[in-house]
């Protein structure tokens, strides 16, 4: 089948047609994906990110250039942004390690340092609101960014983030004290 069929399948949602799209592109963008990730598992999650994501803006390919082009860059922006945010959950991690918290949740007689607070406080947070509040406040990403890493609805994202944020002044209230939390 010609590409052009098998695009304009993918514009209208054919399931069948992505299914094409898919098994004509997929061994080698995998290829591209494993040079990114850490092993096989994390590749196929990326290539599948990518694929979904290229059905998801298909309408925005003009014909400007290669549509494989044009697919390859969608891939690699997914595998290069998943590289980061492994790299960077990875060196947290390593952070959190190193660091040894001299705190015990029942002693609120010593007051600890703001970094040591921010820790423990995160700590407390569950993975998903701990994801949101590093994508947003620590990485800086904007709400529509986070929400198309996390694949959760904008307005799902803002309303736990901003939940997320009352938490987090409470708890760094109580082990820095309510003077330092505005």
């Amino acid at each position: 089948m010609e590409l052009e069929s098998i695009i304009e399948g993918c514009r209208k949602g054919d399931v069948v047609m992505q299914k094409q799209l898919y098994d004509r592109y997929s061994k080698k963008f995998y290829m591209l994906c494993r040079r990114y990730s850490r092993d096989d598992s994390t590749a196929q999650e990326v290539l599948c990110d990518g694929f979904l994501t290229i059905f998801d803006q298909i309408d925005s390919y003009r014909g400007d250039g290669s549509f494989e082009g044009w697919m390859r860059t969608i891939v690699l922006r997914c595998a290069t942004r998943r590289y980061r945010l492994d790299k960077r959950r990875t060196e947290m991690q390593a952070n959190d390690d190193d660091m040894q918290v001299p705190y015990d949740d029942n002693d609120h007689g010593e007051r600890m340092d703001v970094r040591d607070a921010m820790v423990c406080a995160m700590r407390k947070l569950s993975d998903v609101d701990r994801q949101i509040f590093n994508l947003v406040a620590v990485e800086g990403y904007k709400f529509e960014d986070a929400s198309l890493l996390m694949g959760e609805n904008i307005s799902t994202l803002k309303t736990r983030y901003y939940k997320t944020l009352q938490r987090m002044r409470t708890l760094l209230a109580g082990y820095l004290g309510k003077e330092y939390i505005h």
